[in-house]
Order: structure tokens, then sequence, then C-alpha cells
């Protein structure tokens, strides 16, 4: 699952929802993502962000290091969510990384660069 994936790269920032809507059904995601907390001892901090629920009605004070997103860009500057900014990288820099589907093992993690 997600820990088998994440373990290999031990991020130190993870953006979740808190939930999805899968068939019609609303599925919540806090208890799964505690357990992927739990399962990243290098993990600084936890943004959740309100998808299915409002914000005052989700708990995430269970989920150590955790943030809602709008709380999270607020610390960028005082009060005030920052601007993103653009900002230029090398051809080969790191863009995202995908997993193979681990049938035969453990998932493997494959970088695919910017360029």
């Amino acid at each position: 699952g997600v820990l088998d994936r994440f373990s290999q790269i031990q991020p130190k920032l993870v953006f979740s929802v808190e939930a999805v809507i899968y068939n019609g059904k609303e599925h919540n995601h806090l208890e799964k993502l505690l357990s992927v907390v739990k399962g990243l001892p290098d993990l600084k901090k936890v943004v959740v962000i309100p998808y299915v629920f409002s914000r005052e009605t989700i708990d995430i004070s269970k989920i150590p290091n955790s943030v809602f997103l709008e709380d999270f860009l607020a610390t960028g500057k005082g009060d005030q969510a920052p601007q993103l900014e653009f900002e230029q990288l090398p051809f080969s820099h790191p863009l995202f990384i995908m997993y193979s589907s681990g049938t035969t093992g453990a998932p493997k993690c494959m970088v695919h660069s910017a360029g």
C-alpha cells in the first residue's frame, strides 16, 4: 500500500485529503492517514486538504504534526496565503515519483524528471 511505497523515500511532507467519494459513498481516510504517518519516522508535517467534509467537522488532532492546507499556506507570509511562484529548474530535476504495481515483489519507485 501507501506505506510500502513511501517508506522507500521517507518523505518529510505529506499532503492528503481527509476523505474521498467512491461509487457514490464517502470514505474517510483519516485512520489510513494516521497509520501511514506512524510508519514514517522522518515525517515533519502532514497537510490535510478538506475535500469531502468541511474543515469544522474534520478532527485531525490524532494525526501528529498535522495542519489544514489553509493554515499551512498562511505560515508562508504572516496571515496571508503566499502566492505560488514559478521557479525554473534544470531539465533533469526530479518532478514526481511513480511506483510499479509490486506484483513481482515490493513496489519500485521510478523518478520522472521535469524535462
